[in-house]
């Protein structure tokens, strides 16, 4: 092996952190869009709204396997995140009997420098599930409508084949 570490959480981190700037970048296009519209109070104005929030609804349909695999790796991050503070929490433990029997030594060190890797470790991943949620929270209106429109397809389709 060349060295290189696969890291499942970097890599949706990344991806989180990507999608999470393409919806706020809709986001900010629909309300310049409603803005407008209310300057102008024309009847088009409001369908261009409607447009652009249809768009919103198939970018997030459109991206949806992604969505799924992003709220899998959620609930795998919570455990991990669970994991890592028990670990802390016996690391810490472990940390103050060596102090207190030993005093300051290289044992005492070396616990130290693993409190500060898994304190570092739990912060990061919290903050991607802090993204997963504002994602989330951010698109969880337009999937209710994917979810809808895609339900109407499907009857559709089945009109047609009846």
């Amino acid at each position: 092996m060349d060295g290189r570490i696969f890291d499942t959480d970097y890599i949706v981190r990344e991806a989180v952190d990507d999608v999470l700037n393409k919806v706020e970048t809709r986001e900010k296009l629909i309300e310049s869009a409603r803005d407008m519209a209310d300057k102008r109070k024309e009847e088009n104005q409001g369908s261009v709204v409607r447009h652009f929030e249809g768009l919103m609804v198939d970018f997030v349909h459109f991206y949806q396997p992604l969505f799924e695999k992003i709220k899998r790796h959620e609930g795998t991050l919570q455990e991990s995140v669970s994991e890592l503070k028990a670990q802390l929490s016996s690391t810490k433990s472990m940390l103050q009997v060596t102090k207190t029997i030993e005093g300051d030594t290289p044992k005492a060190e070396e616990l130290d420098r693993e409190i500060n890797g898994l304190e570092k470790s739990i912060q990061t991943k919290s903050s991607t599930i802090d993204k997963i949620k504002k994602l989330f929270e951010k698109t969880k209106r337009y999937q209710s409508e994917t979810a809808s429109a895609s339900e109407d397809d499907e009857e559709k389709t089945a009109r047609r084949r009846r």
